[in-house]
């Protein structure tokens, strides 16, 4: 709620043209323009086609992107005493 109040809550929109980046905490605000999709399918910077999938594992550097960004996902879920990931964020 701080990152609210203080105006620093990017917010995100579903149409994808207006792509944001979440604060220094990792906070953004992905509730008040869109809604919940699921995984989806998202450009992601260093893959050639949207991802998670379909052709994740055909594009060896997009796959080390992927890893790498789930790498993180699940550092911070760690570090919020979650056990399990089922998807990325």
């Amino acid at each position: 709620q701080a990152s609210v109040d203080a105006g620093d809550c990017p917010a995100a929109h579903l149409d994808g043209k207006t792509p944001a980046q979440p604060n220094s905490k990792g906070e953004c605000n992905c509730w008040q323009y869109s809604h919940s999709t699921g995984t989806g399918f998202w450009p992601l910077e260093g893959c050639s086609e949207e991802q998670p999938l379909p052709k994740l594992w055909k594009d060896p550097s997009c796959v080390d992107v992927v890893m790498s960004n789930w790498k993180k996902t699940a550092a911070i879920a760690k570090s919020q005493g979650y056990k399990y990931l089922t998807t990325p964020l």
